[in-house]
């Protein structure tokens, strides 16, 4: 009996700290908050905000470890982006350590690419609003083995993807974009598509980015939407994105 209340009272204080959170700078907290200060969880917005187009604060920040927490996007669609403690490498601040976000880009995801290559199933999905995108599973539609075969080939190959660094000008068409969706086994990602700004998406929940190279990427990938998402690209009544 001594031992049964023993492991009842252990899980019971386990299921307490894991369903604690809290609010650090209007940013909701939760996870293994014991293992991180609140000076930590401040620095990692810090740089999360630091690094965001928008200069928003993160929707949540989930505390995985000492080392590492994960904050989710306000587009519920663009997932987390892992932030990462490391040390700090100039010499006068040899035991200081910074919160790092890492934002994972497609150009540099070797995985990524694989898993695009050999992914058995892909979906594409209307995006009305590409600016504020959303994966929509009410309208889904299977590609053929043909078109599967093609996006995956194009989309796989690294040189598809701009290599290093690029600032845009977003200016909104006003033109819907299209969603794909690639599965194979329990994996997953999602990838947004529109004339006027990068792609971004996730791989399994984690936020990823890229820009399609001109030469070698965006003109093929246009080619392949009026062949193969005409029925996603022409707008319908009645579709809006949240």
């Amino acid at each position: 009996m001594r031992i049964l209340v023993v492991l009842l009272t252990i899980a019971t204080a386990t299921l307490a700290i894991a369903s604690e959170s809290m609010r650090v700078n209007g940013v909701r907290v939760y996870g293994r908050m014991h293992d991180v200060s609140v000076g930590d969880i401040r620095a990692a917005i810090a740089d999360f905000v630091s690094t965001s187009s928008d200069k928003r604060k993160p929707a949540a920040l989930e505390v995985l470890s000492s080392i590492e927490m994960r904050a989710y996007e306000k587009t519920h669609d663009w997932g987390w982006v892992a932030i990462r403690r490391f040390p700090r490498g100039d010499p006068d601040h040899r035991n200081e350590f910074a919160w790092i976000t890492w934002k994972r880009a497609i150009d540099d995801a070797p995985d990524f690419l694989r898993f695009i290559k050999s992914a058995n199933e892909v979906y594409v999905f209307p995006v009305a609003t590409p600016l504020k995108p959303h994966r929509d599973d009410k309208h889904l539609r299977l590609l053929d083995a043909d078109a599967r075969r093609k996006v995956t080939r194009l989309l796989g190959d690294g040189e598809t993807w701009w290599h290093g660094l690029y600032t845009l000008v977003v200016i909104d068409d006003g033109k819907p974009g299209i969603g794909l969706l690639f599965r194979r086994g329990r994996n997953e990602a999602v990838l947004f598509f529109s004339h006027f700004t990068d792609e971004e998406g996730t791989f399994n929940g984690e936020h990823i980015s890229g820009l399609l190279d001109d030469e070698r990427g965006r003109h093929q990938m246009e080619e392949w939407e009026q062949r193969y998402a005409q029925p996603e690209l022409t707008p319908k009544s009645g579709l809006t994105s949240r």
